[in-house]
């Protein structure tokens, strides 16, 4: 997942530049671009800080996806970092989570999503918890302004995922299901055919 995001260029406003980051979608999905817009210094590589919100094993590999180089994929403006985590059982099983995930120090454990959602240091939050619990864990995200990227299944049904959209259009943030399978060269070239 962490080769998802790709620099698409640098806009100047105000005497302050920012980088865009696009997410980039086969062009056989009718979507729109989704942007994530930061500060950005010509001096260091643009960090894109991370929450995970829950700390089962689909959370476990996420992060430890979140470990290689980007420039072994030939991204050189980019790198990921784990800056929290949340556990809803307990700040002390966070704590454990972070560092088996081998978290860089300073990396923050809470016992509480709502901590999650409110730690300023955050930019996305991957949200990790099971399925039926989705809606309700993204929506406390979306709503404190966080950009979102949400296991699947998404939602339980297509109200609760319209609310989630409705959501993060009003805010201007990030939302995503985290379904990889659609970059498979094998699948994109299946849906260019059949279209």
């Amino acid at each position: 997942m962490a080769a998802l995001f790709k620099c698409r260029g640098v806009a100047t406003r105000s005497n302050t530049s920012f980088v865009k980051f696009r997410f980039l979608l086969p062009s056989s999905y009718n979507t729109r671009t989704s942007y994530l817009s930061y500060p950005y210094s010509t001096m260091s590589k643009f960090q894109l800080k991370w929450g995970i919100l829950a700390t089962g094993g689909i959370a476990e590999s996420f992060a430890r996806d979140l470990w290689p180089n980007p420039e072994t994929r030939g991204v050189n403006d980019i790198e990921h970092k784990v800056v929290a985590a949340a556990s809803s059982s307990s700040a002390k099983r966070a704590e454990d989570f972070l560092k088996e995930v081998r978290a860089p120090e300073g990396a923050k454990a809470y016992g509480s999503y709502k901590e999650l959602v409110q730690d300023p240091n955050v930019d996305i939050i991957y949200v990790a918890t099971p399925h039926s619990h989705h809606y309700q864990n993204a929506r406390l995200c979306l709503e404190a302004g966080k950009n979102v990227l949400c296991e699947k299944a998404f939602t339980t049904n297509a109200a609760q995922l319209e609310t989630l959209i409705k959501i993060a259009k009003e805010k201007n943030v990030f939302l995503m299901e985290a379904v990889s399978r659609i970059y498979l060269n094998c699948l994109m070239s299946i849906t260019n055919t059949l279209n």
